[in-house]
């Protein structure tokens, strides 16, 4: 998503560049928008490119950009000629070097007040001139826009919004159907609010595809063409009812239904084959709701919540008619295999206890079950999965310069596969942490954050004493972090950031609560920097960078070395800030990679730039 469809009319540019030994990227961002009396002009571009270093330069370009000029006919109304274009390319896949789109436009925009309500009007019309693999289409295109926010309607307070498309690009069509509405309404009291949103949609869309070597030959074409509309209504509603002034309840409803469905302009005639390519549909409706009780006491914030979903997905052959009848069946049946109907109930509760201002004890606790059921019989993925986590924390705060919190929690996991044919992946996940944070700033120039973590995970099967091939195992880590800020003067400061991080991998036997270890890692980071302010807008920094894994495996119970990577360098960067929250960060290091084996050692310089300015 970009900021090109925005009504964005600040001025900026935008810069990121980014250069290492894997990859390269490069993002930029122009808006620009001014106007001279009644005429107004805009500008707008989107640009990325990617590089990705491997064998060869793998390379993702993308540029959109939007521009116009328009005219203030009187105080709400503007009209405007306007350009939108996008343009792709990629080598990552496959072919689709010269991939754009063009479209010049006549536009009007309507913006004004009707009863203290805000309305919002335009509509365009043009010609468009698209590329897509190879095939160029063109046609008119007409679209339009109708919003309004805040009419009050009876007391409800309602929003509006509707857009309709269309594209002629023949072969080809492109249309667009969306409408929403919202309200919601308070009681006079302000005991009871509702809230309302309802959502529907239609969207068609044709796009070439690549056509496979059948369908070439009885069509004579290079491409295929697949139409493809999404229907979707989606409807929300929350409903807060307040009990007494410390006992309130929150209930939410929102059932969902989507319907997808895929049309090909040519389908090859097989005989002895199953054709590649079909008319399928897909129907996905959904049903989630929950409802929850709040409790506010001056000491105590209580929550109870209960959460049900349930979603049933289908999946159809059509327009059988268009294929050898000899392969309906099978197709069909290939199709209700993905058919697949689940529910997830979750239950959880939140307190929060204030013993006094400066200490808090958290308390969260939650249980869910999903049950996934495939109505087929050659699918074989209906399964149950239970979850469980329990969260225990204390939060210190002496209101000066100390905040420390300390947490432990577990999280179970269950998952069992109904049928035989999965059910060596039954399993469960146990995960076990601790984790203390600090952060303590005595003064102005002087802040220090640390986190120490203790982490155990143990992943156990369910018939491992069975099945040779399923082993359970374990994984054991211990990671401490400090990050130390300090400015000694008003130019010199030092930033310096510190991790070791030490875990083990083994096989498990649970019910002995043994393991085997099978390697262990070692990993060290250590990053000093040193700042010199030059003055509140432009800052120099230097430093190092140094990174360390040693390896280690398992020999007869004893840990042995291995290897290890090694990652050190200097860098620079230089940051400047200047008025309306503009500022330019330069970042450049060099690396050098060393290794424990016979790996050669290699070398690779490093680019960072960031810039933003608002003008």
């Amino acid at each position: 998503m970009t900021f090109i469809d925005s009504n964005i009319t600040r001025n900026f540019l935008n810069t990121y560049f980014d250069n290492n030994v894997n990859s390269s990227r490069l993002i930029s961002k122009v808006n620009f928008y001014n106007t001279y009396k009644k005429f107004n002009f805009f500008l707008k571009n989107y640009y990325s490119s990617s590089v990705t270093k491997l064998n060869e330069n793998l390379f993702r370009d993308f540029d959109n950009i939007k521009t116009g000029t328009g005219y203030n006919v009187s105080d709400n109304l503007n009209i405007s000629v306007n350009y939108a274009g996008q343009f792709f390319s990629d080598d990552k896949t496959f072919q689709i070097k010269g991939t754009s789109s063009n479209m010049a436009y006549l536009s009007s925009l309507y913006d004004g007040l009707y009863k203290g309500a805000q309305i919002n009007s335009v509509i365009n019309a043009g010609y468009k001139l698209e590329d897509q693999i190879g095939e160029r289409d063109q046609g008119p295109a007409v679209s339009g826009t109708f919003d309004i926010y805040n009419m009050n309607v009876y007391d409800f307070l309602v929003d509006g919004q509707i857009k309709l498309g269309y594209e002629s690009l023949d072969p080809r069509r492109n249309t667009l159907i969306f409408s929403r509405l919202y309200f919601e309404r308070a009681s006079d009291d302000d005991i009871a609010r509702n809230e309302f949103d309802g959502l529907f949609s239609r969207t068609r869309k044709d796009f070439y595809f690549p056509a496979d070597n059948t369908t070439k030959s009885q069509y004579g074409i290079n491409n295929n063409i697949e139409k493809r509309i999404e229907t979707i209504y989606r409807f929300f509603d929350r409903f807060d009812y307040l009990i007494s002034n410390n006992v309130g309840v929150v209930a939410t409803v929102s059932p969902n239904y989507r319907n997808i469905t895929k049309e090909n302009y040519y389908i090859p005639v097989t005989q002895t084959s199953q054709p590649s390519i079909y008319d399928t549909d897909i129907q996905e409706l959904s049903v989630n709701g929950d409802i929850a009780m709040n409790f506010n006491y001056e000491k105590i914030d209580y929550q109870i919540k209960a959460y049900y979903r349930e979603r049933d997905e289908k999946h159809f052959l059509i327009n059988p008619d268009r294929i050898n009848g000899n392969f309906v069946d099978i197709i069909q049946n290939n199709e209700s295999e993905k058919n697949n109907h689940s529910s997830v109930f979750m239950l959880n509760s939140n307190l929060y206890y204030n013993i006094n201002v400066m200490n808090r004890l958290e308390l969260i606790g939650s249980a869910a079950i999903l049950k996934y059921d495939t109505p087929s019989e050659d699918n074989y993925d209906d399964r149950d999965e239970q979850g469980f986590l329990i969260y225990l924390g204390h939060r210190f705060n002496n209101l000066t310069n100390l905040l420390l919190t300390t947490s432990i929690d577990l999280n179970l996991y269950h998952t069992v596969y109904i049928f035989a044919q999965r059910s060596s992946n039954n399993n469960w996940n146990r995960v076990l942490r601790f984790t203390s944070r600090s952060y303590f700033t005595p003064s102005d120039w002087f802040r220090n954050v640390g986190v120490f973590n203790v982490l155990a995970n143990y992943t156990v099967y369910d018939f491992e004493d069975v099945i040779s091939t399923v082993k359970s195992y374990s994984f054991r880590q211990v990671n401490l972090k400090d990050s130390l800020i300090v400015n000694f003067t008003k130019h010199i400061g030092t930033d310096i950031y510190g991790e070791i991080k030490l875990y083990e991998r083994g096989e498990l036997k649970w019910n002995s609560f043994s393991q085997r270890p099978i390697n262990y890692f070692e990993d060290r980071i250590i990053n000093p920097e040193l700042n010199y302010f030059l003055n509140k807008s432009v800052t120099l920094s230097a430093g190092y960078r140094y990174f360390e894994q040693k390896r280690y495996n398992y020999i007869n119970g004893e840990r042995v070395f291995d290897t290890y990577i090694r990652t050190t360098g200097p860098f620079a960067s230089l940051k400047i800030k200047w008025k309306q929250n503009s500022r330019i960060e330069i970042l450049g290091s060099y690396d050098y990679y060393r290794y424990g084996d016979e790996t050669p050692p290699t070398e690779s310089s490093n680019l960072y730039i960031n810039a933003i300015w608002n003008f």
